[in-house]
């Protein structure tokens, strides 16, 4: 037998429609049977969020047999031809298919309606959310009164005003929102605020906060709900968290197994990742080692140029000295030919410094920067790579849209 929660507010703008959508749609994905109903009168707001999907059943149906009935089109009735299954698998009632203006009835035969219709629809589903109207209205009561849904999930902003309306509320139904069967929603709050405020609020009946930021309110622009079902994301975190404060065991197991399944989804293309950095990394090191070796054979090869042009050049010098000095003794030339072996070796001394010096600035130095640049950009990569993929949903989605490289 399905739990009946009504979500309800205090005044118009909470965000309440947007959130009985998307809790419904995420216990579905996780496998729940979910029904959602438009207890809201005025402004229809969840049969609005889905009119498309709305008047394709009405056109199904008229062009068959008959007109559907919405929960407030009359006469009073709904059956199982009238619940649309939405893209989303998520079940809804709609507040009406006609959209005429809606005609009196009795609060006492709706009562009965209203009651008898839950009855016989809560045997089907695991749970059913009821998106009340606004304010403290006769409907409204009804919606959160114990006679119709088991828990109140009052939603509301994060501002004073917000919040003296919650509390006049629960003042103006003190016997129906006890404290055992009614929570407090915090809706649009910064995303900043979430993570602090979400334990302590738990303990006080208020379930974990959900957040607003330019993703979520791009979402609401556009009628599409913010829940990222594929791979997750900081929104749908958040529904996460609420749902299981709000719901604890009955919906542990799912979650767990839906978080795991979205958490695989997003480490397979970071194994590819991973994988790639490694092999960029071995052939980077690998082109490190033959650039060495290369510039080995280039130094030798460049010193062995030098020595022989300059042996070359000192011997070619001191041939026509000494073949110039024909009166000079003996002992003259031999001293002439020492000297002039001394200024070769200091030459070659030099010359082999001044290579060394210059290679190692010029050529070695500057490459090899480049290469431990690469390497360390490399290493950077893998770390943070075998950090995510070791890392929960929530780490994944963190990281996800930072820079991995």
């Amino acid at each position: 037998m399905s739990k009946i929660f009504c979500f309800a507010s205090s005044k118009g703008g909470s965000g309440k429609t947007v959130l009985t959508a998307t809790f419904a749609t995420f216990l579905t994905a996780i496998g729940k049977r979910t029904l959602m109903i438009d207890v809201d009168r005025a402004t229809h707001g969840l049969t609005l969020l889905y009119l498309s999907e709305v008047k394709k059943h009405m056109d199904g149906i008229e062009g068959g047999n008959g007109t559907p009935k919405g929960l407030f089109d009359t006469p009073l009735h709904v059956s199982d031809r009238d619940v649309i299954t939405l893209n989303s698998q998520v079940s809804l009632v709609p507040a009406t298919y006609d959209f005429k203006e809606a005609e009196e009835f009795s609060h006492h035969d709706f009562t009965i309606f209203l009651r008898e219709l839950l009855k016989k629809l809560r045997e089907s589903y695991d749970f059913i959310f009821l998106d009340a109207q606004a304010g403290s209205d006769q409907l409204s009561r009804l919606a959160m009164s114990g006679k119709i849904s088991d828990e109140v999930i009052i939603v509301s902003e994060y501002d004073p005003m917000s919040a003296a309306g919650v509390e006049r509320l629960k003042g103006l139904l003190r016997e129906e929102l006890t404290y055992m069967r009614t929570w407090v929603l915090l809706n649009k709050m910064l995303p900043d605020f979430v993570d602090t405020f979400s334990d302590f609020l738990e303990v006080t009946k208020y379930l974990s906060p959900i957040p607003w930021d330019a993703d979520v309110v791009r979402a609401y622009s556009r009628r599409r709900l913010a829940l990222d079902l594929e791979y997750g994301n900081e929104y749908t975190l958040a529904v996460m968290q609420t749902l299981k404060g709000l719901l604890g065991e009955d919906i542990g197991s799912e979650i767990e197994q839906w978080a795991e399944t979205r958490a695989l989804n997003i480490r397979q293309p970071l194994e590819e990742q991973y994988r790639d950095a490694e092999k960029e990394l071995e052939g980077l090191l690998k082109a490190k080692a033959r650039y060495e070796q290369e510039q080995v054979k280039r130094r030798f090869a460049k010193r062995m140029s030098f020595l022989i042009t300059s042996m070359l050049i000192s011997f070619s010098g001191l041939y026509f000295v000494l073949r110039g000095a024909y009166s000079f003794s003996f002992s003259s030339k031999l001293m002439l030919a020492l000297i002039a072996g001394g200024f070769l070796m200091v030459g070659i001394m030099f010359s082999f410094y001044y290579v060394q010096l210059s290679e190692k600035k010029r050529e070695f130095g500057i490459e090899e920067s480049r290469f431990v640049r690469q390497a360390g950009i490399l290493e950077d990569r893998l770390k943070r790579l075998e950090i995510l993929r070791k890392g929960d949903l929530k780490t994944l989605i963190k990281k996800r849209q930072e820079p991995v490289g």
